[in-house]
């Protein structure tokens, strides 16, 4: 499945449970080195609102110069003739887990997601979506892993975002 295109409504999960450690609301974000096979992160957030959140990766650039660079890197929102983005896919495993009412972690989502072209570009950034999620309030661990070395990212600093588009409200 394509990141850009997908969608994963998670209706099941977010019970709501009290956790040891406060996680942060979305928007939040961590460095993710996406140059390096087997690289993980995790990240918990805690969500308030029935809304679909991103799961991005942005890649940053420092000048024009460098966005140069990184705009080869990640290609476009544009297709090719044989529909594919421009740039150097990125496959990433997902996994996302809730935290149950027993304190308990129940797994939602595990997939490997292609990640490619871009959605957005920001005034230091590109950014790529691995996955649009519906989160209902509660506790979540998301974590992800590269699949593959891709050295022509080492020295592209990039962040893993968990957020939300304002413009979209909630669900009711």
């Amino acid at each position: 499945m394509r990141g850009g295109w997908f969608v994963l409504a998670l209706l099941l999960g977010g019970a709501g449970g009290a956790s040891a450690q406060p996680y942060p609301l979305p928007p939040t974000e961590l460095p993710f080195d996406v140059s390096r096979k087997e690289n993980r992160l995790e990240v918990g957030v805690r969500i308030i609102e029935d809304r679909t959140y991103y799961i991005d990766l942005q890649f940053s650039f420092r000048d024009r110069g460098d966005q140069d660079r990184v705009s080869k890197l990640v290609g476009d929102a544009s297709r090719a003739r044989d529909g594919r983005y421009g740039g150097i896919d990125v496959p990433i495993q997902l996994e996302i887990f809730s935290l149950s009412g027993t304190k308990d972690w129940y797994r939602l989502f595990k997939g490997t997601l292609l990640t490619e072209g871009i959605h957005a570009q920001g005034a230091s950034h590109y950014s790529r979506t691995i996955a649009d999620v519906r989160l209902i309030p509660g506790t979540y661990q998301i974590r992800i892993m590269t699949i593959f070395d891709i050295p022509e990212f080492s020295g592209t600093p990039t962040r893993l975002r968990v957020g939300y588009d304002p413009r979209f409200g909630t669900f009711r």
